[in-house]
This record gives structure tokens, C-alpha cells and sequence, in this order.
């Protein structure tokens, strides 16, 4: 396993949380308003790289047809049992999102929690960028959700605390090159043990984004902000994109 991947199974269960959840609803039924969406009732929806599934649920919930894909056998595990506590279904795929290998027309693919970006380098983005759109309809949408680097600049902190189910947790950031990303070492303590990761994060303009998809073969067609209501999940401002299939 990576180390950006164990590093999920860790922080994964953080985000699983009632105001993580309510943030995710809140998002999710913003984006049903988005134009071009017209709600998700009936729609086919997958989740790429899910975690523990707070849009999936939020998703199927709304109406939608989920399924919902990481690479983590371990996350799709913790989403399954919170799907049956919840009273909803949800398809797990286990698989890399950038090599899933299946031909399935969805409607709509959604990449929240603004995941693209993480640790990839642009290459393997734009790889991500391409699965994708390979697995929607013709007139298909991509839904992402991005943290950008005029938003990371906005609200930078080198050190955050914070307490999360039972957790004490402690965030170090510190900037790498001309602000080309920034180094995050994570670490919690607890009762039950101690955990400590480590990784380089890319930060790029909303400018870099929309070329990388444009790369990839899809086209900006709306943006939001503000659609994650910080009363529920404090984090840096984050931006929308409603993205088409086809040249810019």
C-alpha cells in the first residue's frame, strides 16, 4: 500500500462524521440545482475515488443510481455498513479510478472533497481526467470539486490542532518552491495509539485546473463557489466545476 493510500485509511474515518455528512448533503443538493443536472433522481452517478462514501450516500439518498469506486478495500468496507445504516444502495468498485477498466455509461461522475490533486503529478491528473471520460454518456458531467491555490493562499495556517472522534490531531504545513504545493505532516494521538504521514500536495490556479482538463477532453462549462456551507465543515473556500465532454 502507498503511503498516500494508508494515509486515507487513517484520516477516512475523520471525515465520517454528522457534520461532514451534512456538508456533503448540503453540497449535494446544490449541485442537483446546478443547470444542466436537473436533480438526481434516476441518474446514473459514480463516485470516484469514494472514501468512506459521504457523496455516494448523499447521492443515492437524492434519488441517484450510485456506485462507488476506490482503491481502498478497506474504505468500500466502512461504506458499505454506513449504506445499510442508512437504508440505501450503493455498487462498490475496488480499482485504481485511473485504470478502472469497465465501459458503463454513467450520467454524471463526481470527484468531491477536492480530491484530484493530492499526490499525482499532472500526468497521472490528466490520466485520472481521461478514465473518466471514457465512462460517461456522450452528454455526460463531470462534477469536481477543487481547493485552489488562490483559496489555499487565502486562509494558510503552517499549524492546525484540532480534535476529531476522540483524536487529537495536528496539521504542519510548510510551502514548497514558489508555491508549486506545500509539504503536510499529519499526525493523531488518541488512547488507542499514535499514527504520523507525511506527503507533498500539488497547489495549482483554477487556471492550471481547467488546462488540465481541457487536456483530457472536457470543457468548463459552469462554476460555482461557496456551495459547502463552512457552519458545517470548516475548511479553505472551495470551488465547483460543471464540466461537458469536448474541445474547450
Amino acid at each position: 500500500m502507498s503511503a498516500a493510500e494508508a494515509f486515507w485509511d487513517d484520516v477516512a474515518p475523520m471525515l465520517a462524521t454528522p457534520p461532514h455528512d451534512a456538508a456533503a448533503q448540503v453540497a449535494v443538493a446544490a449541485l442537483g440545482q446546478w443547470a444542466g443536472v436537473d436533480g438526481w433522481a434516476g441518474k446514473r452517478v459514480l463516485d470516484a475515488c469514494a472514501g468512506l462514501g459521504r457523496y455516494a450516500l448523499a447521492c443515492a439518498e437524492a434519488g441517484a443510481v450510485v456506485t462507488a469506486n476506490d482503491v481502498s478495500a478497506e474504505r468500500l468496507s466502512g461504506l458499505a455498513v454506513r449504506a445499510a445504516e442508512r437504508g440505501v444502495t450503493v455498487e462498490l468498485w475496488c480499482a485504481d479510478a485511473r485504470t478502472l477498466a469497465v465501459e458503463q455509461g454513467f450520467d454524471i461522475v463526481l470527484l468531491g472533497g477536492n480530491m484530484p490533486g493530492l499526490w499525482m503529478s499532472e500526468e497521472e491528473d490528466v490520466r485520472l481526467f481521461e478514465r473518466l471520460a471514457a465512462l460517461v454518456v456522450q452528454s455526460g458531467l463531470l462534477m469536481v470539486e477543487l481547493v485552489t491555490r488562490e483559496q489555499e493562499l487565502a486562509c494558510f495556517e503552517p499549524v492546525v490542532f484540532a480534535e476529531r472522534r476522540g483524536m487529537v490531531v495536528t496539521e504542519r504545513r510548510s510551502w514548497i518552491g514558489y508555491y508549486e504545493g506545500f509539504r503536510v505532516e499529519l499526525s493523531a494521538h488518541c488512547d488507542g495509539g499514535f499514527w504520523h504521514h507525511g506527503f507533498e500536495r500539488a497547489v495549482r490556479s483554477l487556471g492550471e485546473w481547467e488546462a488540465l482538463f481541457a487536456r483530457a477532453g472536457w470543457k468548463v462549462v459552469a462554476r460555482y463557489e461557496g456551495f459547502t456551507p463552512k457552519a458545517l465543515e470548516r475548511s479553505s473556500s472551495r470551488t465547483g466545476l460543471l464540466l461537458r465532454r469536448g474541445a474547450p
